[in-house]
């Protein structure tokens, strides 16, 4: 599986990690929740209706996984994400500046436990400019992850399709 995942092509990737007040972080299935929201959010802000779609939704291309701390609590969740430029995708998020502003934007405004509080600690860099490489992030994301044990990828946020391929084989 971490074989697969890594020889997959982020292009212009971000590397997210995103961690959540200790009330939600103590419980794996509420970060699924927040997270999931988070990135229904993100995904209507750059496709519009298109996300909603019941058969072949527009989404962004992401592949999450949520580790717990040292004593099995404090969820969070780290992530790579591609930047697409799906001809349906709202033209201010194709870009790794856009994108990088949806996710911000997404995290502050749209996340009720960061509204009016602290915000909860978050971290979104371009791959290609931070100090790490797409295979060293992907490598640190799924370090729990092994042929035994893919319980840290979340497959309930994960995404692989931006419906652009699907399209060109309608």
């Amino acid at each position: 599986m971490r074989d697969w995942f890594g020889s997959l092509d982020w292009g212009e990737g971000i590397a997210v990690t995103l961690t959540f007040p200790p009330k939600i972080a103590a419980v794996r299935e509420a970060v699924e929740g927040h997270l999931k929201h988070f990135w229904n959010v993100a995904d209507g802000e750059k496709f519009g209706n298109l996300s909603k779609r019941q058969t072949r939704p527009y989404r962004i291309q992401r592949v999450c996984c949520i580790e717990a701390g040292a004593n099995q609590d404090n969820y969070h969740c780290h992530a790579m994400v591609k930047v697409s430029t799906h001809p349906y995708a709202n033209p201010d998020y194709t870009t790794v500046t856009g994108m990088l502003g949806l996710l911000e934007k997404t995290w502050f405004q749209k996340m009720t436990f960061n509204v009016m509080q602290p915000t909860s600690a978050y971290e979104f860099s371009p791959i290609t400019t931070s100090s790490t490489t797409a295979a060293a992030w992907h490598a640190y994301m799924t370090k729990k992850v092994t042929d035994w044990n893919t319980d840290a990828l979340c497959l309930k946020t994960s995404w692989l399709s931006d419906g652009q391929s699907e399209e060109a084989s309608a």
